[in-house]
């Protein structure tokens, strides 16, 4: 097996029994067929240290941190919600939930938190949650009132600025690239405003400032695959195409991860090496240094977000739309089962790296408890094991099925 991965299986290497016969089965014929593994691989195993149980679950996931410095055409916007709120026009109107309504990728978050950062002084309490879409309301009001502290008593416009910014930085754009004008406006109409897609493909274009390579770009067949004016996976899946292929392999595992994950710098380096996706190829260099660097190129382009959390450590999350394009992309040798979908999803012969994500409701009574259990059971019958190089538990209590 190229990489364990379960969450709570430390409690087998301190000599508690596997109790769930599906994983005991499992286990042993994965392991056996991937002992020829490299050495470093190994190596990389037993350095790894899995995160804590409620990680992968927890949320929220966003912050109100802004991580898009600059908010780009939606001034007006922001502007008159702003003054909404702020002069108490919805609230005489008993307006109780403003939504911001759009397809994903378009900037809701984005825009959400320049308001958010406009109007938390003029209240003396301010939370921000992130509702999953797997929620329980219990949960959510409790996590709710836990953040409360103790007290006393976007148009074209914005999409070429956008995109501009991705490409040139802050350098003046087109003033050494006139000639690359005509073909970045027509590339700029594809993005169908979208900041995601020009991010992505912003930055895809900044590598290469020739009119050869953007020409390349605009002529992609990836663009005829967008059906209507919400689609934005042909721009992502354009911007990935160009990726080198190291880093697209980076970038696939991500599947296998529950949306929204945050990810350790550590955890990153560790489960490529586990994967044996990281070479020195007669580089002068440790293997760590050279995924420190992967890690950078896929923040770079746009495929990672680096965020800063409350202790002032940083983690990485996936976008949520580009999480979709590496299960897109990777559909072929990686699959996360839902534990709500484990006996209806059909799972590919080729599939050689499995997650399993074991929602709460699973084991919050006996009965469902067994039922998933036996689930479980069932599960080595639709899978080729002695192929399986990769098995991940996700979920609070995944301790209890291993």
């Amino acid at each position: 097996m190229e990489l364990l991965y379960a969450q709570g299986m430390l409690d087998n290497a301190q000599g508690r029994e596997i109790r769930s016969p599906a994983l005991k089965e499992m286990l042993p014929q994965a392991a056996a067929a991937g002992l020829q593994r490299r050495r470093r691989a190994r190596r990389a195993r037993s350095n790894y240290a899995p995160p804590t149980q409620n990680s992968a679950m927890d949320h929220p996931k966003t912050t109100p941190e802004i991580i898009e410095p600059k908010l780009y055409g939606r001034e007006t916007e922001k502007k008159s919600i702003i003054d909404g709120i702020t002069h108490e026009k919805y609230f005489a109107d008993d307006l109780v939930v403003l939504p911001i309504v759009g397809p994903g990728g378009i900037g809701k978050t984005t825009f959400t938190q320049h308001i958010y950062k406009e109007v938390k002084g003029h209240f003396a309490v301010t939370i921000w949650v992130r509702v999953s879409l797997n929620f329980n309301a219990s949960r959510l009001a409790q996590e709710a009132v836990k953040i409360i502290p103790k007290v006393d008593g976007e148009n074209t416009s914005s999409i070429e600025d956008n995109f501009e910014a991705c490409v040139f930085g802050h350098q003046e754009p087109w003033k050494d690239h006139s000639e690359l004008r005509d073909v970045g406006e027509k590339i700029v109409s594809k993005l169908k405003g979208f900041p995601l897609a020009a991010k992505t493909v912003g930055r895809l274009l900044r590598n290469q400032l020739t009119l050869e390579h953007w020409n390349r770009v605009l002529e992609s067949k990836e663009w005829e695959l967008q059906t209507n004016e919400n689609e934005i996976m042909p721009a992502l899946k354009l911007s990935y195409d160009y990726l080198p292929f190291t880093l697209k392999q980076c970038f696939s595992y991500f599947a296998l991860f529950p949306e929204d994950y945050e990810f350790r710098y550590d955890e990153l380096i560790h489960l490529w090496i586990g994967l044996d996706i990281l070479h020195s190829c007669g580089q002068n260099k440790r293997i760590e240094d050279i995924g420190q660097g992967y890690l950078i190129d896929l923040v770079n382009y746009g495929f990672l977000i680096k965020n800063q959390k409350d202790n002032g450590t940083h983690c990485y999350v996936v976008n949520d739309l580009l999480h979709n394009l590496a299960v897109k992309v990777s559909s072929h040798e990686c699959i996360s089962i839902h534990s709500s979908n484990v006996r209806s999803i059909q799972i590919p012969p080729s599939v050689r790296h499995l997650s399993i994500l074991i929602d709460y409701k699973e084991v919050e009574s006996r009965v469902n408890f067994d039922d998933f259990k036996k689930e479980l059971r069932e599960l080595d019958k639709r899978l080729d094991v002695e192929n399986l190089r990769t098995l991940m538990l996700f979920g609070s209590h995944n301790g209890s099925f291993a």
